[in-house]
């Protein structure tokens, strides 16, 4: 037999519990956890109590998200089950949520929560709902999350919407876990499953993954890891852990999609290399990589027969090299390459210049005439003054524009950069010049030597750059300099490249300049200082202001006429 009066005595102390709450409560938050625990059946499972505590919630509200969370607990049948409250306070959540930290975020939470059919279970409204998270949606997670939640059963399960929008967020996919994740989530659903569009996503991801230069080792063997389980591809990821090794060897230099392909390249040659990593070189993206891939002993004949059918211009060069390839194929290979239009030639830009700041120079050297020397002692003595205002150049012996200094980085066709070396004879031989022309030239003869320097603070945005069309990758030992006082130009020692072009890009400020004067005696060039001419002169009771007495005073002092 039942003991009422202790079950009586039990509620009395929950009634008397709840109210102690009910008069500590202050924040919506408390009144909607305590009107949850008076509506349970297994408390006091009082709806009107509980209904009047979920009220007062309302009125505390001061956040969108506090609307939804009673909505939730209004429309739960084990609370109260009133689900034209809670479309009400479901409402007041939407008409608020684009003032909401997450707006799309939040609207895919309410429309999930409309859709249920543990609360409202309507996919009418869910769908208008999901529509305005579209509108809000502005980032590849935010697409993800609509299509994530579109796509489920539980909501309006639409997989044609759902891989709409995983399109836009592939689209806007900026770096390798963002496209990453688009792949993830399209994997988990069965009828999305896509295992092509997968494929792709993991190329995109490889290739922001090549590209960083500051990725670490552990990222790197991440991704392989991916491919490895996910995928199922272990060529791949044996690809890749090659790449991660690099990383970790911590030489930048050989980063970078481009930078890798010459590694995938040394990876081909190698005979030991399996026959699946072969195979997948032979799709990989860089020509010269498949050319060498197309070459290794482990593409038999059958497999050539195959290739020769389907392959690019690049395989069938390669197959040539195989040394399973008979005499007829080799016929029959070098009948196709003669297509150029069918197999074309391929060809990548590449551009060295300065990727840092630094100085050029453009300096002029040669005769001054004696009528010039006059004018400028005779005006003021100083030669740097007079040299910037005449318009002569003074370069009868030479003239130059430039840096002495070879380009310093090379950008590769995907965008890449790295450091490198040109060898160069430059150096600094004016002084040996001068006394070279000084020989030739009679007593008294002056020689200017004017040096302007400019400086800039970006060299690939403000200086010269120069560009080369290859049909293989870049090899910096066969540029040769084209060098006279200062970097001229520059050609490439390869066969299938053009001329460097140069983009004509100079931009700077001045910085500085230089003035020299001398005047030759005896076949020697001699510092002249045209103030010590004035004085001298003065000494000697001439006038330096008088072109007769500088006239005379120069023909007796240097035999100049």
């Amino acid at each position: 037999m039942v003991d009422n009066t202790n079950i009586n005595d039990i509620k009395a102390n929950k009634i008397k519990e709840f109210k102690k709450r009910e008069e500590l409560a202050n924040t919506s938050y408390d009144y909607r956890q305590l009107a949850v625990s008076v509506a349970d059946n297994d408390y006091l499972g009082d709806k009107t109590w509980a209904r009047e505590l979920f009220k007062k919630a309302v009125e505390l509200t001061k956040y969108s998200q506090n609307f939804t969370d009673i909505a939730v607990s209004v429309a739960d049948n084990d609370c109260l089950g009133d689900k034209n409250w809670a479309r009400e306070l479901f409402k007041k959540t939407v008409e608020n949520v684009n003032n909401t930290s997450r707006p799309c975020f939040n609207c895919v939470k309410i429309a999930e929560l409309v859709a249920n059919n543990d609360y409202l279970g309507d996919k009418t409204w869910a769908i208008e709902l999901y529509e305005k998270a579209e509108e809000l949606a502005e980032n590849t997670h935010e697409y993800r999350w609509v299509a994530e939640s579109i796509a489920k059963d539980d909501t309006v399960c639409d997989k044609t919407w759902a891989r709409k929008l995983y399109k836009e967020a592939e689209e806007l996919a900026e770096d390798t876990q963002e496209y990453m994740y688009v792949a993830e989530f399209i994997a988990k659903d069965d009828t999305l499953c896509d295992k092509t569009w997968i494929r792709k996503l993991y190329k995109k991801a490889e290739k922001k993954l090549l590209e960083n230069f500051s990725k670490s080792y552990g990222d790197v063997c991440w991704f392989s890891k991916k491919l490895e389980e996910e995928l199922e591809d272990k060529a791949w990821a044996y690809l890749i852990k090659q790449y991660a090794s690099l990383v970790q060897d911590g030489d930048k230099s050989k980063l970078g999609g481009y930078n890798f392909s010459l590694r995938k390249k040394e990876i081909a040659t190698d005979h030991q290399t399996s026959r699946s990593v072969i195979e997948k070189l032979i799709t990989d993206d860089y020509r010269w990589v498949r050319e060498t891939a197309a070459s290794h002993p482990e593409i038999d004949k059958s497999r050539i027969s195959e290739l020769i059918k389907t392959g690019d211009r690049y395989i069938l060069k390669g197959i040539l090299k195989n040394p399973n390839c008979d005499e007829k194929c080799k016929k029959i290979i070098n009948k196709l390459l003669t297509d150029i239009n069918k197999y074309p030639v391929q060809k990548d830009k590449y551009t060295i210049g300065h990727d840092e700041g630094g100085s050029y120079s453009d300096g002029a050297c040669g005769t001054v005439t004696l009528e010039d020397i006059i004018k400028a002692i005779v005006d003021n003595g100083v030669w740097s003054e007079f040299a910037y205002e005449s318009d002569e150049e003074y370069s009868s012996y030479y003239s130059y524009f430039g840096k002495e200094d070879p380009a310093t980085h090379i950008q590769y066709p995907d965008g890449t950069k790295s450091s490198i070396e040109i060898e160069t004879n430059s150096k600094n031989a004016e002084k040996q010049e001068l006394e070279s022309y000084a020989a030739n030239e009679k007593n008294g003869t002056f020689v200017s030597l004017t040096i302007m320097f400019y400086g800039f603070d970006d060299g690939w945005k403000d200086w010269e750059k120069y560009t080369i069309e290859l049909e293989y990758e870049f090899d910096a030992n066969k540029i040769k300099v084209e060098f006279e006082r200062v970097v001229e130009g520059y050609s490439y020692q390869g066969e299938d490249g053009d001329d460097f072009e140069s983009d004509e890009c100079w931009q700077g400020s001045g910085v500085d300049s230089d003035y020299h004067l001398y005047v030759i005696i005896k076949g020697k060039c001699e510092t002249v200082d045209l103030k010590v001419i004035r004085n001298d002169m003065r000494e000697q009771n001439l006038d330096p202001s008088e072109e007769g007495d500088v006239r005379k005073y120069l023909k007796e002092k240097y035999g100049s006429e």
